[in-house]
């Protein structure tokens, strides 16, 4: 080879490795500087999310609260437990016609599944939803000691799945009936349609079709387990 080829291929080489190596961090740069930018964006989107999620499920234990609480509980819950296995008697359709004017509100404005009432051993009494009332007699779902914890206050339970195929995914929160401030005399469920909650997480204008929130849940083993549908 001759000189003058040697000093082209020196002198080429070191004209592209300071090139490739400038390009090389002007890249790694840049990469670092887009993920910084997504990641923040990601952190302020999931604490928005998370913002959303609690405050939408305070306000359903509100629900819950003032359900606790209504006087015509004394004088139908134990019509509604006596009748239920004869809900054509008049006694048991005047008590859930007084029910279901009361629960009314509640189940128009916040797409509830289901409004239950049941007796203290977790028996369904009452199904707002008259699509359900194959229901009653039947025990509520009570994964965890469900019905024991809903008896001392507010509980939430898990997501699982419902034997409606229209809603295939509920979440029931669960707490007491009271006759008075301190005489506990039945359970009330609201039956929560979780495809409320997916559909409002995943509701953020401008983001792109390709953006998914999911919901997961960490198992005692440190499984990760969705509890939202993937697209």
């Amino acid at each position: 080879m001759r000189i003058y080829s040697k000093l082209t291929i020196v002198f080429l080489a070191f004209i592209i490795i300071p090139v490739l190596f400038v390009s090389y961090i002007v890249f790694y740069n840049s990469k670092n500087t887009i993920q910084k930018e997504v990641f923040s964006k990601l952190d302020v989107i999931a604490h928005q999310e998370l913002v959303e999620i609690e405050t939408f499920f305070s306000e359903r234990k509100s629900d819950l609260l003032v359900l606790e609480y209504q006087d015509i509980y004394k004088t139908t819950l134990f019509v509604l437990d006596r009748f239920s296995q004869d809900r054509l008697n008049p006694s048991y359709i005047e008590a859930k016609k007084q029910i279901d004017q009361r629960l009314a509100t509640f189940q128009s404005t916040y797409k509830y599944v289901d409004i239950i009432l049941t007796n203290m051993e977790g028996k369904i009494i009452y199904n707002f939803n008259s699509g359900h009332e194959s229901q009653i007699g039947a025990y509520v779902f009570d994964n965890n000691d469900a019905i024991l914890k809903a008896k001392t206050g507010l509980y939430i339970e898990d997501i699982h799945k419902a034997p409606h195929k229209e809603h295939p995914y509920v979440l029931c929160l669960s707490g007491p009936v009271y006759a008075d401030a301190a005489k506990v005399i039945g359970l009330i469920h609201l039956e929560l349609d979780m495809d409320v909650v997916y559909k409002f997480i995943n509701d953020n204008p401008g983001i792109g079709q390709s953006w998914e929130t999911l919901l997961v849940k960490r198992e005692p083993n440190n499984k990760i387990v969705f509890i939202s549908p993937l697209k």
